[in-house]
């Protein structure tokens, strides 16, 4: 009986071992699955950071290029207003060469004039009817006279669009 009972307290004790290993197991399972989880849920997480970097390395990427498209077209417009500028510059100079000549034109124009003005200041050819043989003689005069009064107003017309145009180009 003593056998028997040492055997009963044996089987009782192992059986009380085999609950409390089963209760650990549980415990592990419940353990492992938690474990899972949180690594299932940290891997989706640095997934999603790694798409979003990835994602925002795209889009400096593309603005960076967009950044570098747009420099090489502004560095392009650049070179182009340079060549312009140089141009208006080349053509400013012309311009100034013209209106130094025209000015010449009309400084001549107007010594003309002054010489030829002293003859203008007679009254005109038949004003009245008793002209002198004298008033007739200064009839080319005043011919010459009034060319060249045209001359130098068309001069001076000349002139002031020049000027007009190499203000325009100054600015």
């Amino acid at each position: 009986d003593d056998q028997i009972e040492e055997k009963d307290a044996f089987i009782e004790s192992l059986e009380f071992e085999v609950e409390e290993l089963k209760t650990q197991l549980r415990s592990l399972k419940l353990d492992k699955d938690i474990v899972q989880y949180e690594l299932t849920k940290q891997v989706e997480f640095s997934t999603e950071k790694l798409n979003n970097t990835e994602t925002s390395l795209k889009q400096k990427d593309q603005a960076y290029m967009d950044l570098l498209e747009r420099f090489v077209s502004l560095e392009q417009r650049y070179e182009d207003m340079n060549i312009k500028f140089k141009n208006k510059v080349l053509e400013c100079g012309t311009l100034s060469e013209k209106l130094s000549a025209v000015e010449f034109d009309l400084l001549l124009a107007e010594e003309q004039l002054n010489t030829a003005t002293p003859a203008a200041t007679k009254p005109p050819p038949f004003q009245n009817s008793t002209a002198t043989s004298s008033d007739e003689e200064d009839i080319p005069h005043i011919h010459q006279n009034s060319h060249l009064q045209t001359q130098n107003s068309h001069l001076q017309t000349q002139n002031s669009h020049l000027q007009t145009q190499n203000s325009h180009l100054q600015t």
